[in-house]
């Protein structure tokens, strides 16, 4: 609906402002990769996507102030292949204007990866007890390493090791 109103606002039918607020939700939260790597054939998932994600993912972390950054999901179960995605958990400091800068830093990392047609899972979060929610048997990849996230895993593997662990990514 937030997406539509600007289309209403501008005196756009009901009926098309919500077509077009759908449409850009759709772009926004990264449909368009995961459409695209069953569509083409260059588009899906490589050792060298996912290593330019993670690197972008973790420099631009820092420059929003987020305090980690983990990576669940099949690249921490070494079974990523070329039609996976990456899922991210942004581990942000409670307050309100933390908060605003993690959901900006989720925004900006969906379009960023929708240019480059790689697919992400970006979920932020700043209590801790949201990871109970997680498979008990998954160990996240920590972009950041917080000392609190160190401590809840401390047997969490550097980036590139995932990485080269993951034999189903040319």
């Amino acid at each position: 609906l937030a997406l539509a109103a600007p289309f209403i606002a501008a005196g756009g039918n009901l009926f098309a402002s919500l077509l077009a607020g759908h449409a850009l939700n759709f772009l926004i939260n990264g449909q368009l990769p995961v459409l695209m790597r069953y569509v083409l054939p260059d588009v899906g998932m490589t050792q060298q996507k996912t290593r330019r994600a993670l690197e972008k993912i973790s420099s631009a972390a820092r420059q929003w102030g987020i305090r980690d950054v983990l990576v669940f999901g099949s690249l921490s179960r070494f079974q990523m292949g070329p039609s996976s995605d990456l899922d991210v958990r942004v581990y942000h400091r409670s307050d309100p204007l933390s908060a605003i800068r993690a959901y900006c830093y989720a925004v900006w990392m969906r379009i960023w990866a929708n240019w480059n047609f790689i697919p992400i899972d970006v979920y932020c979060f700043s209590d801790p007890s949201f990871l109970n929610r997680m498979r008990a048997n998954e160990i996240p990849i920590l972009l950041l390493r917080s000392e609190e996230m160190q401590a809840r895993y401390p047997d969490t593997l550097e980036p590139e090791e995932a990485l080269g662990r993951n034999s189903g990514l040319k």
